[in-house]
């Protein structure tokens, strides 16, 4: 949206009122840089436009381009700083503008305010990672800001919108706060869910939480959430998080029970999306490249299997390298399981593709059938 934003022109819009507003915000910023030039114009605008699209929704967005502004929104004029003094003290911290920052922060009432457009100061420093700007706004909260909550807030709207550059800085300020035992497992659980999804490793390694101890007879029901947190991350095929997940002894002690391995469910998980990094780091940990498991609440396959039918050709070459096999032993028209119909086997899967698929598989079929004559 924020990329749309900046492009939009007043005449593809029916109000141009939040066009105006950001055109009005730098040519009134810009004076106090003293030096300045039109690649640093676009650039604030850019920064502007960033900023209203991570504190509005894109709802929101639209509806101001087209039924234009509330009736005590605030009035666009040359200067700025009089009709819209949050406003600009947010403004001055998304662009990073020091000498509009010194300028307006004592003039405001509190810096935790949030503007009608650019939310709060410390917001739209994060948001476009204006680390001093928002060091600076921090410096300034009171006490009487509820500082704590409006980290959490600042926080949570970041992760939500994927402005990751200030998180590890300000989730650091948040945890200096004291808080109930309660509330930081909560913050942090939540904070790493967010991170095993996104592939964010730094965040998953500050806020990562230390496992209860595991009862040996219990170890399965135990290690439930670190099993549901490593299938997320190989289902979304980030490689540092899933290494960073496999090097935790609690998971190691898990890994190795012969009646869920969970290398293998992984592989199958990551053969099925096509993630060639993960498939080839849980290859090398050892999992089981012809064991067929059942993941995802899908029927038993083998990682190959799930590759084939996940039309990934380069996951299918990897799998052949390491060893896997085509199963030959289903030659039917098709087979049915658990009500639903699948392809006879994995190479009549691979045929109905055809291309590369269809060769690679015709021809692993075929060297298979060799090396079983040569047995014999």
């Amino acid at each position: 949206m924020h990329s749309v934003l900046f492009k939009m022109s007043p005449q593809k819009c029916r109000n141009d009122y939040l066009l105006r507003h950001i055109d009005a915000t730098v040519e009134f910023l810009l004076p106090f840089a003293h030096d300045y030039s039109e690649v640093q114009k676009e650039t604030c605008r850019a920064q502007l436009c960033n900023t209203v699209a991570a504190v509005l929704s894109c709802e929101d967005i639209i509806a101001y381009l087209t039924e234009g502004p509330y009736d005590d929104s605030v009035v666009v004029r040359d200067n700025m700083g009089r009709s819209d003094t949050i406003g600009m003290l947010a403004a001055a911290a998304a662009v990073g503008n020091q000498p509009a920052l010194l300028f307006f922060v004592n003039k405001v009432r509190s810096a935790a305010t949030y503007s009608e457009l650019y939310g709060s100061p410390l917001l739209a420093a994060a948001v476009n990672g204006q680390v001093q700007a928002a060091a600076f706004i921090f410096e300034h909260l009171s006490p009487s800001d509820d500082v704590r909550q409006h980290l959490w807030r600042t926080i949570d709207t970041c992760m939500q919108q994927r402005r990751t550059a200030m998180l590890p800085t300000l989730l650091g300020w948040y945890y200096s706060f004291r808080a109930p035992i309660e509330i930081i497992r909560a913050r942090k659980l939540h904070c790493r869910a967010w991170a095993i999804r996104t592939g964010n490793l730094e965040v998953l390694q500050m806020c990562d939480v230390p496992a209860k101890p595991i009862n040996r007879h219990h170890v399965w029901a135990n290690c439930r959430p670190a099993y549901s947190d490593f299938l997320w991350a190989c289902k979304c095929g980030h490689a540092a998080v899933i290494q960073y997940l496999l090097d935790k002894p609690g998971m190691r002690k898990c890994m190795h029970r012969p009646d869920h391995d969970w290398r293998t469910i992984a592989l199958q998980i990551t053969a099925k999306h096509g993630w060639l990094v993960a498939a080839k780091m849980l290859l090398d940990k050892g999992a089981a490249v012809n064991d067929p498991v059942a993941a995802e609440d899908e029927d038993k396959m083998t990682p190959l299997e799930c590759a084939v039918r996940g039309k990934h050709v380069d996951m299918v070459v990897l799998l052949l390298a390491h060893g896997a096999r085509v199963p030959l032993n289903d030659l039917g028209p098709a087979s049915v399981r658990n009500g639903r119909v699948f392809s006879a086997s994995t190479h009549l899967a691979a045929e109905e593709q055809g291309g590369d698929m269809a060769r690679i598989i015709r021809m692993a079929v075929l060297e298979q059938l060799r090396r079983a004559r040569g047995r014999t």
